[in-house]
């Protein structure tokens, strides 16, 4: 009596278990609308087109500097500059000469724009010996920049600032789309390093923009105009 009693309790407890085996296995459709969800932003551009994106340079500000014993120079919008013969004589490729040496533009990468009908996506992706320290960026609409009295832009005040670890070289910003709609800007401040990748030194440390066009005349920051595109269905 005993013994059918064990073999009937054993045979009830491997009924529940599997019972709640199959109550685990997940139905194959609920893995592909699971799968969907987990990359939105991606999966919705094999379903919509939304036009062509926008791509541009990433450019350095040149910038002159007065040589001496220290290596710590400021350089236009909040960035430094390396500079003096204690630096290597010139600065940022630039030559040096008497009380001064000054650096010349440099492309250091690219910044590519696009929209589908969820998110803004801006990406930057660095070139050469070029990694990303800080990144600095504005999208939205033109009355929305946050400026200085002069028209500058306040790149403290940018909404999306990103310190970035050691060795970045690419870099995505994915943001909704909201109520965004037609023309739009975006303003891409980055400070970036030219490094030597073998021994790890830093070679150069600049300030760089997003080529569009300028904010005043005189100010190398730059504003990126970016028509958001009407996505289809495909």
């Amino acid at each position: 009596m005993k013994l059918k009693f064990i073999l009937a309790t054993g045979l009830l407890f491997a009924t529940m278990l599997s019972c709640q085996k199959e109550n685990l296995t997940t139905n194959p459709s609920d893995q592909k609308i699971s799968s969907q969800n987990s990359t939105t932003a991606n999966s919705i551009l094999d379903y919509y087109s939304c036009g062509s994106s926008t791509t541009t340079v990433l450019r350095t500000v040149a910038s002159t500097s007065a040589s001496g014993g220290s290596c710590g120079g400021s350089s236009s919008n909040g960035g430094s500059s390396t500079s003096g013969s204690s630096c290597g004589g010139s600065s940022y490729g630039g030559s040096s000469s008497g009380g001064s040496s000054t650096s010349t533009t440099v492309d250091c990468g690219v910044v590519v724009i696009s929209n589908n009908f969820e998110f803004i996506e801006v990406k930057i992706n660095t070139t050469g010996n070029w990694i990303l320290n800080k990144t600095r960026i504005y999208i939205g609409n033109t009355s929305g920049v946050p400026t200085n009295t002069n028209g500058t832009p306040k790149i403290s005040m940018f909404p999306y600032i990103t310190t970035h670890p050691w060795d970045t070289e690419a870099y995505t910003l994915r943001i909704p789309k909201g109520n965004l709609t037609g023309n739009i800007i975006v303003a891409v401040e980055a400070d970036v390093l030219r490094v030597n990748k073998t021994t790890g030194a830093i070679l150069e440390n600049r300030v760089s923009w997003g080529i569009g066009t300028n904010f005043i005349s005189t100010d190398p920051s730059q504003k990126i105009n970016y028509n958001i595109k009407n996505c289809v269905e495909v």
